[in-house]
């Protein structure tokens, strides 16, 4: 009995299969195929029903005759004609029934024509290749890691006003916008909107309505610099002159350097290898520097901006480092060229400009000539407090970026000792940059091995680096926090400062916990950066002098140099300390750790061990 039953089961089987053969083939064929076999079928169906029927009684005394009739063309009629058919003989049903194969085949492509129509129009309007009618939005061209930061901080830059970014990038516009709202999702009043299309086509370009742009970011992609070169020449195609300020993001100093050239110095580039490199040697020199440039760079804070200098013409620059109360002078605007820290005795001219750090665009009034008890700072020769032996526990091409960065800045007999895993590191360091010797140990990043460094030389401090060969992004934030986990074990209760470096902006919070004295975050640099020249491309230079090994730059030097222990003089009081030493005063790095920028010129301050000045000079 069970072999008839799995045998009439594969007869079944193979039945259904012959005829899903046939259906398929027919079909392909054509619609006629497709109509005959719907007409068998509902046929089939009403039939059965009929039977099904008549067996149970649903038809009353009714004869088998009228039953398989009348009753089984009720049936046929309801199922493929929906009951259209009027009363008649045979040959008025049959002329009738004929009706149906043309009207179904109409209305079936009908049906079909609209619908087809309609997926496509959904489809184009999900993959956001409609053209964009606003104006005076900010076009973000490309798509990678630092798109996140970037809305982040346009968004704070925008505060409570209405903002839009159109994203022109060759990834589907749902995924983008999806993946926007995932990572970043309080925008406040910042609007994005996506496009698919490729940012070095022209019409792509012209679609998002660049011309009524108010900016535009070139973001680097996986590629390199390649792609963002062909879209500035994209860019450059649809307007010519570059009216429309050009903020591009390259790896290469050579080829930013191109670029500014080809274009008139109308595009400003930004070389995140580089930003990352200068930020990571500026905190390696002196704690707070790293958390006061990013200040600087961040909206959330305070910003550097220019303001004009039209009612302090005639007046030096000393009389301008104490004009204002919410505001503090760090140079002067000539022409296209800041002069960071200029010589007190300056003198401000027709067309200049104040270059300041303050919370908001300057609305305050300078004052003329405020009224400062001038007092002389307790030393006035220059101070150097550069690290002589550092630690560096990772190593990428950005380890060398850095130490040719800090090299300026270190004492003769500096050394330096790199404790990195061999197979993550493409390039070895060199024997020496500059004044510093280096030495290579390959480690696995174990505990002992740390120890043993440690008990060979005294450290200043540690500088733990991402990896960049070989290994991913997450991976690598991985092995970095891992290895600030087993620092902290090791380094416990000791005063070696620790700096390390973060890829994804995502992972910053977890390094925190980690307890670094200062913080790197490579893809939030990079972003604030442009963010910034977006909002002021006149800022390109100034962040140029700041944050560059040569000439001016951010120093935190100690309160002793200027003041004794609980000392209180006002921060007016305070600058005119600095102006004596040739520096500007920008903030106070309390001993806590805690960096307050731009304090207000009438505030009382009292010094107290441990705090430092931060201040702008050679």
């Amino acid at each position: 009995m069970r072999k008839f039953a799995t045998r009439c089961t594969d007869s079944a089987h193979a039945w259904f299969t012959r005829i899903r053969y046939h259906f398929d083939n027919g079909v392909a064929q054509g619609p006629a195929i497709f109509v005959t076999t719907l007409g068998i079928l509902g046929f089939v169906a009403a039939l059965v029903i009929t039977l099904l029927g008549w067996m149970v009684g649903a038809f009353g005394e009714s004869s088998a005759g009228s039953v398989f009739t009348s009753g089984l063309w009720d049936r046929l009629d309801a199922i493929l004609f929906n009951n259209a058919v009027p009363d008649g003989n045979w040959a008025v049903r049959a002329v009738w029934a004929l009706q149906w194969i043309p009207t179904i085949t109409i209305s079936a492509t009908i049906i079909a024509f609209v619908t087809t129509t309609m997926t496509r129009r959904l489809e184009s309007l999900k993959n956001g290749t409609s053209p964009v009618i606003e104006s005076g939005h900010v076009l973000i061209l490309g798509w990678s890691n630092r798109i996140f930061p970037v809305l982040q901080q346009l968004s704070l830059a925008s505060g409570s006003r209405r903002r839009l970014v159109v994203i022109v990038a060759e990834r589907p516009a749902s995924g983008m916008l999806n993946e926007i709202e995932a990572r970043c999702p309080d925008l406040g009043r910042l609007k994005v909107v996506s496009r698919t299309g490729d940012p070095t086509n022209p019409v792509a370009l012209s679609r998002a309505n660049i011309l009524r742009a108010a900016s535009v970011i070139v973001l680097e992609p996986d590629q390199g610099d390649s792609a963002s070169i062909a879209t500035v020449l994209a860019v450059k195609s649809l307007d010519p002159s570059l009216k429309i300020p050009v903020v591009v993001e390259v790896s290469d100093p050579h080829h930013a350097t191109a670029l500014r050239h080809a274009t008139g110095e109308k595009v400003r580039t930004v070389t995140a290898w580089t930003i990352i490199a200068r930020v990571t040697a500026q905190a390696c020199r002196q704690h707070g520097l790293a958390t006061a440039l990013a200040d600087f760079l961040d909206f959330e804070g305070n910003e550097i901006h220019v303001t004009p200098a039209r009612s302090l013409m005639g007046r030096t620059y000393r009389d301008a480092l104490t004009a204002f109360e919410s505001a503090r002078v760090i140079g002067i605007e000539r022409g296209d060229s800041p002069l960071l820290n200029p010589l007190p005795s300056t003198e401000i001219v027709e067309g200049d400009a104040l270059i300041v750090v303050a919370n908001d665009v300057v609305t305050e009034a300078p004052h003329h000539a405020r009224a400062v008890t001038k007092k002389a700072p307790r030393i006035s020769t220059p101070w150097n407090d550069s690290p002589e032996n550092l630690l560096v526990i990772g190593w990428s091409t950005m380890g060398e970026a850095v130490l040719n960065e800090l090299a300026p800045f270190v004492r003769v007999g500096s050394t330096v000792t790199v404790l990195a895993d061999a197979a993550y590191v493409e390039q070895r360091p060199a024997g020496s940059y500059g004044s510093m010797t280096v030495e290579f140990i390959d480690t696995k990043g174990s505990t002992h091995g740390l120890e043993a460094a440690l008990a060979q030389r005294k450290f200043d401090q540690v500088l733990v680096l991402a990896y960049r060969h070989g290994i991913d992004a997450a991976s690598a934030d991985a092995k970095t926090m891992l290895i600030l986990l087993l620092i902290n074990t090791v380094l416990k209760g000791s005063n070696v400062r620790l700096v390390a470096e973060i890829l994804d902006s995502r992972r910053a919070d977890l390094a925190l916990l980690t307890e670094p004295d200062d913080l790197v975050v490579s893809d939030r640099l990079a972003a604030q950066m442009m963010a910034q020249l977006t909002e002021d491309s006149r800022l390109a230079s100034i962040f140029n002098d700041l944050f560059d090994a040569t000439g001016v730059s951010l120093n935190v030097y100690p309160i002793d140099l200027y003041l004794e222990n609980n000392d209180s003089v006002s921060i007016f009081e305070l600058i005119e300390m600095a102006a004596e030493r040739g520096e500007s005063l920008v903030g106070i790095r309390k001993s806590t750790g805690h960096i307050q920028m731009n304090p207000r010129g009438s505030a009382i301050y009292t010094a107290v061990p441990g705090d430092g000045l931060i201040v702008v000079c050679e």
